[in-house]
């Protein structure tokens, strides 16, 4: 006799269903922003099964996976040959006779526990070819959560606890639910494990030429120089300062701490009769990240090799525009962004993974006054790698207590859109 087939029907992770999962410390499925995780840590979860179902196995999985999905073009008009699904690791826990005890709520629990891995451990069953800005082998660094939707394609990282459950042999009642996690990468390195290194950037010399230079060219001597001048057709004499304005940014930063750029200012040269070098005013500046994803689709097959990229996604990241009411802010040799507004830097660290790599640039303009005369500057504008957050070993566990936000009242979740329960693009 044939056993009969199982079909999979996924259902929303509510109290209210029949099948549902829990993490501590809220014991209640939640959002994706409220069951945060970085590697290594212990996700701590139970399965809840109303106790009329009587399974006769249940599964439990831990799952992180790539899903791209990209335009079509090139000949590539059926869905198969523009998406693909890639898996990053699966763990699974099959529990023939479950060890079950009955919680206030009336339901079924049943424990369950993973660990957060920090690396890949999955080969892709999809081939891709060795290419620099893309991983093709295992054993690399997970990428955070991410999504990234467009107008036809996606591109999401995800990690999720998926539960399943099966009432008999040979029964068609099989449901299963999942939870969305959100993970963020983290590093326990000093910040002195980070190269020093600065990236490579040119002060801007600016020569300012004013009679406002000079103090002592007070308004009614200027007038009545300005007299004469029409009298005589002689020139008036103006002072100039000669000075080089730039920044400094490391090469690499970490996730979730303040961007540490400074300004650098050196007075060059002026004019004699300036006994001290003129001050320069801060009017505002502007810091932004520009975000780069990457895509390519797996090779067609292991003799049609693709080296190219499918698709590039941009995205403007504002850390910060500062705005300073006249003068401004007097500018310093060593000047820190600390002292000018919040510069935290929260985006996704940088990564590379299967098919998917993410980058970034940072651009700077400042906008000067001395004596009067304004400049704009481009300060700076280059790629800048961005590293997981530095943590503590001890910071892990607290962060999970932490009010991330997100759905509080369950009792009609399973009427929540589904992908209100999805990661997020960014931690914003």
């Amino acid at each position: 006799m044939e056993e009969a087939r199982i079909t999979m029907s996924r259902t929303p992770n509510s109290e209210t269903g029949p099948i549902c999962i829990v993490i501590s410390p809220h014991n209640r499925p939640v959002s994706a922003t409220r069951a945060t995780y970085t590697n290594d840590e212990i996700i701590d979860g139970k399965v809840h099964l109303q106790p009329s179902l009587r399974p006769s196995r249940v599964t439990v999985a831990f799952i992180g996976q790539t899903s791209i999905k990209v335009a079509p073009k090139n000949g590539r008009h059926h869905v198969h040959n523009n998406t693909a699904k890639v898996p990053l690791f699966s763990e699974q826990l099959e529990i023939d006779e479950p060890d079950c005890r009955i919680v206030p709520n009336g339901h079924v629990a049943i424990p369950c526990s993973f660990r957060f891995p920090s690396t890949a451990h999955l080969e892709s069953e999809a081939h891709y070819s060795e290419h620099p800005l893309f991983e093709h082998t295992p054993h690399h660094t997970l990428p955070a959560s991410y999504e990234y939707y467009g107008s036809i394609g996606h591109q999401i990282v995800e990690y999720y606890i998926e539960a399943a459950f099966i009432t008999g042999e040979g029964s068609c009642s099989d449901q299963k639910v999942r939870q969305y996690i959100t993970f963020r990468p983290s590093t326990v390195h000093s910040p002195s494990d980070i190269d020093a290194a600065f990236l490579p950037s040119t002060p801007q010399k600016i020569s300012c030429r004013t009679h406002r230079l000079n103090p002592e060219n007070k308004a009614t001597k200027f007038s009545m120089r300005r007299f004469i001048h029409q009298l005589t057709h002689h020139d008036v004499q103006e002072s100039s300062a000669l000075f080089a304005i730039g920044t400094r940014i490391p090469s690499s930063v970490y996730a979730q701490a303040p961007l540490p750029v400074t300004v650098s200012l050196q007075h060059l040269r002026r004019s004699v009769s300036l006994r001290d070098p003129p001050p320069i005013y801060l009017r505002r500046i502007e810091v932004a990240l520009f975000e780069k994803l990457r895509v390519r689709l797996p090779d067609k097959s292991l003799l049609a090799r693709s080296d190219n990229v499918d698709e590039e996604h941009h995205r403007e990241r504002p850390l910060l525009d500062g705005r300073f009411p006249a003068p401004g802010k007097v500018i310093h040799a060593g000047m820190g962004l600390h002292e000018l507004g919040d510069t935290e830097i929260r985006v996704v660290p940088s990564f590379k993974t299967y098919g998917m790599a993410l980058t970034y640039r940072i651009e700077v303009k400042l906008w000067i006054e001395c004596a009067g005369e304004k400049y704009e500057i481009p300060a700076h504008k280059g790629d800048i790698e961005i590293l997981p957050e530095l943590r503590r070993p001890s910071d892990a566990q607290d962060d999970q207590m932490e009010d991330y936000g997100g759905i509080d009242d369950v009792s009609n979740l399973a009427a929540v859109d589904e992908k209100l329960l999805t990661p997020p693009p960014a931690y914003e």
